[in-house]
């Protein structure tokens, strides 16, 4: 069964997302959450195709490596800090 990209995940894959979180929470990874694991993958692994296969989308998931998903939000991170101004930084500076 082919799962269209541009709609919303079905519950069934909300819940492996939410598993995997939980996984990553267990070996010590306390703030990743099933949002940012979506984010990486409809950013990134899914990001050129229309749809895909109920069994490949949830293969994608379960294969995920903390490291793959931490260097893909630090990569986030950097790229949302150009577009801020030193001020909003200030308190992280002053302390």
């Amino acid at each position: 069964m082919d799962m269209d990209l541009s709609k919303p995940l079905p519950d069934e894959v909300v819940f492996i997302l939410q598993a995997k979180a939980y996984e990553f929470q267990k070996d010590g990874v306390e703030k990743i959450v099933a949002a940012e694991i979506e984010d990486y993958l409809r950013n990134v692994v899914w990001r050129n195709k229309i749809s895909i296969t109920f069994c490949d989308m949830i293969d994608d998931i379960m294969s995920l490596q903390f490291s793959t998903i931490f260097e893909y939000l630090q990569a986030k991170v950097i790229k949302e800090a150009e577009t801020k101004n030193l001020a909003d930084f200030q308190s992280l500076i002053m302390k």
